[in-house]
């Protein structure tokens, strides 16, 4: 039983000449807690997957624990994900910001009469 489903109580060896530790008696004994409540499994939940990251040669993306297992629900799966860039070198998508405003001219320009 596990400490999270009931309560535990311990003991320590106190050095008696007639017990050798190998045959001592259980130190810790545990027993289900009488609430009257019963609990109930929540299992983990995860958020999508974000974007991949590269990193040299290969990519990395992550999720985010939505929700805690508890009273024995399902584990949450792994939040990491990391896979190799084919050919080496991993392809970076090009991210740019705006245009700024246009610069004014060096050169004032007139018409000329013709």
């Amino acid at each position: 039983i596990n400490a999270e489903y009931g309560e535990t109580r311990e003991r320590s060896i106190i050095k008696d000449e007639q017990w050798d530790e190998g045959y001592c008696p259980e130190l810790e004994e545990t027993r289900p807690c009488d609430t009257g409540v019963e609990c109930v499994m929540v299992d983990c939940e995860v958020s999508e997957w974000g974007g991949w990251h590269t990193q040299g040669t290969s990519q990395t993306r992550v999720r985010d624990i939505l929700v805690e297992p508890e009273h024995g629900g399902q584990p949450c799966p792994s939040l990491v994900e990391e896979r190799d860039c084919e050919g080496g070198e991993c392809d970076i998508d090009c991210v740019m910001s705006q245009w700024s405003l246009w610069s004014p001219c060096p050169v004032s320009c007139r018409k000329e009469d013709t």
